[in-house]
């Protein structure tokens, strides 16, 4: 399969799968249950969530262009991987940092769609904790392939 479009696949099914989240919740709560939750603990969830996710984001990205010169990530390039790592921090860089404003705007907002569509990009940003962290652990393993192949 075409690599760019396994990229866009993989980022298209975390917005497939937030959607879906959000219409099982919407099965449960009106779309008004959904906005008067979220607007009191926009500003805590944008503290204690979207920020660090975003810090950390930020921080593998930053780490892993500052070592773009080295011989693992030439290798890496080489094995047409270094874009695909590339492009998930930077990715989690948007998403975070999206969150982070939108969570700030709603909690003084009182759109009820504005509201629910932040929650939306929250269940967004959830999910993509877990492809953060696979990516991260997957760059890992392949370092630790790239020291296995050179001996060192």
């Amino acid at each position: 399969m075409n690599k760019s479009f396994l990229i866009a696949w993989s980022y298209a099914s975390e917005a497939l799968l937030a959607t879906l989240a959000l219409g099982f919740l919407l099965l449960f709560y009106d779309a008004a249950q959904i906005a008067n939750f979220l607007k009191p603990v926009a500003k805590d969830i944008a503290a204690y969530f979207s920020s660090v996710m975003f810090a950390a984001s930020v921080a593998f990205l930053w780490t892993f262009y500052s070592k773009s010169d080295t011989p693992f990530s030439k290798w890496l390039y080489e094995k047409g991987a270094f874009t695909v790592y590339l492009t998930a921090y930077i990715v989690a860089v948007a998403i975070y940092a999206l969150l982070f404003i939108l969570l700030l705007v709603a909690s003084k907002s009182s759109n009820v769609f504005f509201l629910v569509f932040t929650v939306w990009v929250l269940l967004i940003g959830i999910v993509n904790v877990y492809t953060f962290v696979r990516n991260v652990v997957g760059q890992l393993l392949l370092n630790m392939e790239f020291n296995r192949k050179h001996d060192k």
